[in-house]
């Protein structure tokens, strides 16, 4: 009997020294079930924070100009005012070039030097004359070609203009500032119902504007845009068709409308004007007219905006020009420096009307009248 029970115990002993021995193996090896639990465990997959979207651009408000956000000025309905077709937002095919990139070539405006970048120095791509077709220069040469040279190059240096540090000037003129200022802006004329009505109201109040023509309609009214010109008023670019879908579908599209209404303006008032002043229409407001910006500066363009409104534009329903008068007042409330935006297109007769109250209300307030800067 005892030696039955002491080899029970003894069996039992074996048995429990094994299970501890595995037990032991598992812990150092890290396999079996325990293992596996404790891994799982330490693995366990933490809750992830959500996903921002991409697209939402929150933190992106900001407007390159006017400085002072908070007196942006939108017309409501501006973008359907003379298009039905028009529509700010940019299609979702977008094809834009140059976003974000500083080494994309951008198409130069037509009637420009196309062997000419902007950025390079010229003296550079004189030095590389193989690439631009002609002929090394070596010390043989003469002291007449040699000064003929140089003077080339100091032209072209001469030439190339800073844009960019023109545009953060342009960028300033919303600022406040002591002297109070007014520049009375037209867009999307020249038209003869209009246009020679405005012109006439500025000759009879001694004050100056500047004209954003469209493309196709200084085509078809060319001596409005003499007129203009003629009378002391600045003239800019404001597109050949104010098309929005077609001009805000690529960047090229928007540069080759420049470029166009850059051609018909020369030929109408000389070949030696630059035109380089632009107004988008619907305005550069907003992160995805970003890379056009970029675009237009890069080109050799400036653009500029407004702060201040008649409001003829924010809705298609016809205005008296009592309400146009508020609106400008309204808008106008504690600035110095005023960028008004204003029309000379077809049936904007209540603009007519307004017009000289508008300019009596600056003039007794002690506003000066210039044209915008680039603008002749």
């Amino acid at each position: 009997m005892k030696e039955s029970c002491a080899k029970r115990y003894f069996f039992t002993t074996i048995k429990l020294l094994c299970i501890l021995s595995m037990l032991n193996f598992s812990f150092l090896f890290g396999y079996p079930v325990t293992a596996i639990a404790t891994e799982s465990f330490l693995t366990k997959q933490q809750p992830q924070p959500l996903c921002t979207n991409p697209s939402q651009d929150l933190a992106q408000n900001s407007e390159p100009v006017p400085n002072d956000s908070d007196r942006i000025v939108i017309p409501i309905s501006h973008k359907n005012e003379h298009n039905v077709d028009n529509n700010m937002e940019i299609p979702s095919n977008t094809n834009i070039e140059g976003s974000n990139r500083n080494d994309v070539p951008v198409a130069p405006a037509e009637g420009t030097d196309k062997s000419t970048d902007i950025s390079e120095n010229t003296k550079d791509m004189e030095s590389e004359g193989e690439a631009q077709g002609q002929p090394p220069t070596n010390g043989m040469q003469d002291t007449d070609e040699s000064g003929a040279l140089q003077q080339e190059e100091e032209k072209s240096d001469s030439d190339v203009v800073d844009v960019t540090a023109y545009q953060q000037e342009l960028n300033g003129i919303y600022k406040h500032r002591e002297d109070k200022v007014a520049y009375l802006t037209f867009d999307d004329g020249p038209t003869p119902s209009i246009t020679p009505a405005i012109l006439d109201i500025l000759a009879q109040e001694g004050v100056k504007a500047t004209f954003f023509v469209i493309g196709s309609n200084a085509e078809r009214y060319p001596e409005l845009v003499k007129r203009i010109y003629q009378e002391g008023h600045g003239i800019g670019n404001h597109s050949y068709s104010h098309v929005f879908k077609h001009i805000y579908a690529s960047t090229e599209n928007y540069l080759d409308e420049l470029a166009k209404t850059k051609q018909i303006l020369q030929s109408i008032l000389g070949e030696d004007k630059e035109f380089m002043l632009t107004r988008f229409p619907g305005g550069s407001f907003g992160q995805k007219l970003a890379p056009f910006r970029e675009t237009v500066n890069k080109a050799g363009y400036l653009y500029v905006d407004w702060n201040c409104v008649n409001g003829d534009a924010e809705t298609t329903k016809k205005q008296s020009a009592q309400q146009l008068i508020k609106k400008f007042k309204d808008t106008a409330k504690g600035l110095s420096t005023l960028v008004i935006l204003m029309h000379d297109a077809p049936k904007k007769d209540a603009t007519v009307q307004a017009l000289p109250h508008i300019i009596r209300q600056l003039k007794n307030e002690n506003y000066r009248f210039e044209v915008l800067p680039w603008s002749r």
